[in-house]
């Protein structure tokens, strides 16, 4: 389920190309002006991204599968004495 964005941001769609990748994405107008991931969505919790160089390379993390494989952190385990 997808949570709405905060009711003061806008934004507009915007195709953006970066070393000739072409992306149909979301840019919010009010500052700071940052980028959303066009599969990840424009909510509050959805990462966003300051340059065009940033959403690029979070973007070829989903082409190749890295945010599925990535780890949990280690868990910390306590002893019981």
């Amino acid at each position: 389920m997808e949570t709405k964005a905060h009711l003061s941001e806008k934004w507009i769609e915007e195709t953006v190309e970066y070393k000739g990748s072409i992306v149909r994405t979301y840019k919010r107008v009010t500052p700071p002006i940052v980028y959303a991931c066009p599969l990840c969505g424009k909510d509050v919790h959805a990462p966003k991204f300051v340059s065009i160089k940033d959403l690029m390379f979070h973007l070829k993390a989903h082409a190749i599968g890295a945010l599925e494989r990535r780890k949990e952190p280690p868990r910390r385990r306590f002893r019981r004495t």
